[in-house]
C-alpha cells in the first residue's frame, strides 16, 4: 500500500479532494497527512474583486463555491488527525 494519496487536477477540484479526505478519515493506519502543491504556490484564497463584481442577483454561484471549500476545511478540522499544509518555498 502506497503511504501517500496524490491528487491531479483533472476538472473540478472540490469533489476530487473530498475523495482524497475519505482515506485518512476511514483508515486508522494513517496517523496525519500533509496537503502540498506540486507546484511552486500554493492556494490562499479566492479573487475576492470577482467576488465582489458579482452582480446581487447572481451571488449564489459565488457563494456555493465558497461553501463548498468551508465544508472542505470543516472535513480537515473534524478529521481527528493532524493535517499540515506545506508550500514548496518550505522545502527549498
Amino acid at each position: 500500500m502506497s503511504n501517500h494519496i496524490r491528487y491531479e487536477r483533472d476538472g473540478d477540484f472540490m469533489p476530487s479532494f473530498s475523495l482524497k479526505l475519505d482515506r485518512p478519515g476511514a483508515d486508522q493506519d494513517i496517523k496525519g497527512a500533509v496537503v502540498r502543491p506540486d507546484k511552486s504556490t500554493f492556494f490562499a484564497g479566492g479573487d475576492l474583486n470577482g467576488f465582489l463584481a458579482t452582480p446581487l442577483g447572481q451571488a449564489q454561484e459565488p457563494l456555493g463555491s465558497i461553501e463548498a471549500v468551508n465544508a472542505q476545511l470543516r472535513r480537515i478540522e473534524k478529521l481527528g488527525k493532524p493535517v499540515v499544509a506545506l508550500s514548496a518555498q518550505a522545502v527549498r
